[in-house]
């Protein structure tokens, strides 16, 4: 009994067949033939027409096939020489092949050169555009574990098609791009904020290589715009722009696919495509966060403008009482004690609605050159008495609106006092950055989560303090915005933050205007 086994494998192997299964094999194929004929003669020109995923299944039916043929041809050469350990030789064999297999299919890469290998040897596309889309649509409208976030979405949903295993998504700020979310994104996340990469994705929205441009062999127009920081990390791959409506909603940055390949023309024209569709979705995205702002607002201004109306009757009545108490006051302890009250109430009130009438935005009011230097030292002695105060930098000139600043600046260092310790001083540091004037507002307090800076800090009506209404940042990067500047924010959790107002210089603003001229 225990010889049997190797009896009927040498049957097998001598290749022993019965008529009736030479028979059996002649009609199988026969079959096959026929079907084969259909096939290619039913879209009319005699092309056969393969079913992806009918290819596949094909071909790993054909490797199985292979794997056990091969297996069981090993154990029988096996028997026949390793004697009286030939059930163990052949037991090694078949563990060990079947271990193989397994570590070959669990391997990303041997999936992903297959997949590249089958559509570019088997089919004359490299992509099943249907099922492309259809994963692309389905990855961008259904959230997945964890209800991933709109950004995540796009992001993996541009990396799939390009079998990316990661992905970093770039948001227009202004006229630069920052970051805004990663994707099992494993290299360099943050760099310098750049204008040229943002102008140029803006005008051409070219998908842009980034081996070229390291290698230098690119075009003069791509190594001109990319910035430093991604040419330096090897993990990003390609840069794909989100354009909507003619306008620059951000950019995705790939990673480099477990196949590393050069992108062809189906590439550009499918991320071209898919990068239309997913810039569609952020603006729509942004344009609900926009509309939720303004019912907010107009919330906020409906609510205070009843508050408002009261306060200006009290201010008119309470004029009109010191007035009367001033020219009728016979008790001399009754007009101290009545005119002092009232005045003091009216100012009080007169002062909150001039403090009120502020907030709007500055219409008409041309830029002006301003002494930087000169206003960050009065925003510091005024500020010296509530906290410790520290001054950097020589003289500065910058474009911009004196009383706004100096509201935006206060409104800076109140935060950074109230996140800060009451001995850890406050730095106001002023310096020229090319064509720009550089202010700081540096604190070593609390500091902010990167989540919360990117997600939360400059939405309004969300924030950190519990008296707080949220407008704080929001406002102020307004104002900056208003005045032609920029505001960043560097800010790490235990470490402190650093608030950068960037406005532009009265030089180079001179220079602009005589080359225009």
């Amino acid at each position: 009994m225990g010889r049997r086994p190797d009896r009927l494998g040498a049957l097998y192997f001598d290749a022993r067949w019965t008529s009736l299964t030479i028979v059996a094999n002649g009609a199988v194929m026969t079959g096959a033939a026929a079907l084969l004929v259909v096939g290619v003669h039913r879209s009319g020109d005699w092309t056969l027409a393969l079913s992806r995923p009918i290819a596949v299944r094909a071909l790993s039916a054909i490797a199985l096939i292979l794997y056990a043929g091969i297996t069981a041809l090993a154990s029988h050469i096996a028997a026949g020489y390793a004697g009286s350990h030939a059930r163990a030789v052949q037991a090694a064999i078949v563990f060990g092949a079947t271990a193989s297999m397994l570590a070959l299919l669990s391997t990303p890469w041997l999936r992903a050169w297959t997949k590249v290998k089958i559509a570019k040897h088997l089919f004359r596309h490299r992509y099943d555009y249907r099922a492309e889309w259809q994963r692309f649509t389905d990855t961008l409208g259904k959230p997945g574990v964890g209800a991933e976030t709109l950004d995540i979405r796009v992001v993996k949903s541009i990396a799939d098609l390009t079998d990316s295993p990661g992905g970093l998504l770039l948001v227009a700020d202004g006229r630069s791009l920052g970051l805004g979310t990663t994707w099992n994104w494993l290299g360099t996340a943050d760099g310098p904020h750049d204008d040229a990469l943002a102008a140029y994705l803006a005008r051409d929205a070219r998908i842009v290589e980034l081996d070229p441009v390291r290698a230098g062999t690119a075009s003069a127009e791509d190594l001109a715009s990319v910035p430093a920081w991604l040419r330096e990390c090897p993990e990003a791959w390609a840069i794909v722009p989100l354009v909507h409506g003619g306008a620059l909603v951000g950019a995705i940055v790939l990673a480099r696919p477990p196949v590393d390949r050069a992108l062809d023309w189906e590439d550009f024209d499918l991320l071209r495509v898919a990068g239309r569709q997913a810039a569609s979705y952020l603006a729509e995205d942004r344009a609900h966060a926009a509309l939720a702002d303004a019912a907010r607002f107009d919330e906020f201004n409906r609510r205070f403008a009843f508050i408002l109306h009261d306060i200006k009757n009290l201010v008119s009545q309470l004029t009109l009482v010191a007035r009367n108490a001033e020219r009728h006051a016979d008790n001399p302890d009754f007009r101290v004690d009545m005119v002092a009250t009232l005045k003091d109430s009216s100012d009080r009130m007169n002062a909150l609605l001039a403090r009120l009438s502020q907030h709007g935005p500055v219409r008409g009011e041309p830029l002006q050159p301003l002494d930087v230097t000169a206003i960050v030292a009065r925003v510091a002695t005024a500020r010296r008495a509530q906290h410790p105060i520290l001054t950097r930098g020589g003289s500065a000139s910058a474009l911009g609106h004196a009383a706004r600043l100096e509201q935006v600046l206060g409104q800076l260092v109140q935060n950074a006092v109230e996140a800060s310790g009451a001995d850890d001083p406050i730095l106001l540091s002023v310096e020229t950055i090319g064509d720009r004037v550089a202010i700081d507002v540096i604190d070593h307090g609390c500091g902010m989560t990167p989540g919360f800076v990117r997600d939360q800090l400059f939405r309004p009506f969300v924030s950190s303090k519990p008296a707080g209404f949220g407008i704080g940042a929001f406002e102020a990067r307004q104002l900056v915005h208003a005045m032609g500047g920029s505001l960043e924010v560097v800010s790490r959790e235990g470490e402190g933050t650093r608030f950068r107002i960037l406005l532009p210089a009265v030089a180079a603003a001179a220079a602009s205007l005589e080359a225009a001229a």
